[in-house]
């Protein structure tokens, strides 16, 4: 009897710690895929109206250039990460650095949104050259993003607080998570132009529509409408539920993907993490 007794009370010590490994599991899952608030850092929350200052970006356009394969099968840009000589590595390093020298704040809006878009896929480029990653981002971990790695008007800032600190909130244009390439096949193509405050508005736009008519961004599958992650991960941006992410992309689709979209109440979501590698 007692010994009974005894294999109950294991028992139900085993069931609660396997209940409290799966709620473990699934918490871990959830921080795991959840994406970061926007939360403004208001430090960078000023510019020069009028302001005729700009930056000079060649030797950012030369990496693109020579670099960035376009028109690959896939239909996503690639970075041809093994390719890069040491000169050039030193180039985009001389790059970074000119860019950490600038006070983006003397900046007028335009040419800060330029700004940042440009350090942010450079020094994501940069930083997948030092770690060479074999096939994918998560190899990376989150500490990619959070690394202080910039210094900036006595800042420091990380990847983080360029996307979720400053883009996002500061300039409230949800489009610039179709020009942030996070260096994935599911992310925004790593673009093969550098923005300025002349082309910003033009290439925002062109880069979301390539995005949202390429199957990473917006698919239709036997089981319905497939979305990329980007749409649940920060619905927030689009909106706050699935009506408005629909009534944002619509109007870069053709007729009969818009009218299968509009028609649908909700969607699954996928995201490539594979490296954007040739």
């Amino acid at each position: 009897m007692i010994n009974r007794c005894l294999d109950h009370l294991v028992l139900r010590e085993l069931f609660f710690v396997f209940i409290m490994l799966v709620l473990a599991f699934f918490l871990f899952q959830t921080s795991a895929n959840a994406a970061p608030k926007a939360k403004e850092i208001k430090f960078w929350n000023d510019s020069e109206k009028l302001s005729q200052l700009a930056f000079d970006d060649s030797k950012w356009v030369s990496i693109l250039e020579t670099y960035v394969i376009k028109n690959h099968p896939s239909g996503v840009n690639r970075f041809d990460y093994q390719a890069v000589t040491d000169a050039d590595k030193v180039k985009l390093n001389e790059f970074i650095d000119y860019m950490q020298q600038l006070d983006p704040r003397q900046l007028n809006k335009a040419w800060q949104k330029a700004y940042w878009l440009n350090l942010f896929n450079a020094a994501l480029i940069q930083e997948v050259l030092e770690s060479e990653p074999e096939s994918s981002m998560r190899e990376m971990g989150r500490g990619l993003w959070r690394s202080n790695r910039l210094y900036i008007s006595m800042q420091k800032i990380s990847l983080d607080d360029i996307e979720h600190g400053i883009l996002r909130p500061i300039f409230n244009d949800p489009r610039v998570h179709f020009s942030l390439a996070a260096g994935t096949v599911g992310s925004a193509s790593i673009p093969d132009v550098s923005f300025n405050g002349r082309n910003v508005e033009d290439l925002l736009e062109s880069n979301t529509r390539e995005f949202l008519n390429h199957d990473r961004g917006v698919m239709l599958s036997d089981r319905g409408v497939v979305l990329s992650s980007i749409f649940k991960w920060y619905v927030d941006d689009f909106g706050g539920d699935y009506e408005s992410v629909k009534q944002f992309i619509i109007p870069y689709l053709s007729d009969s993907m818009a009218r299968a979209l509009s028609a649908s109440n909700r969607a699954r979501y996928n995201y490539d993490w594979s490296l954007n590698k040739p």
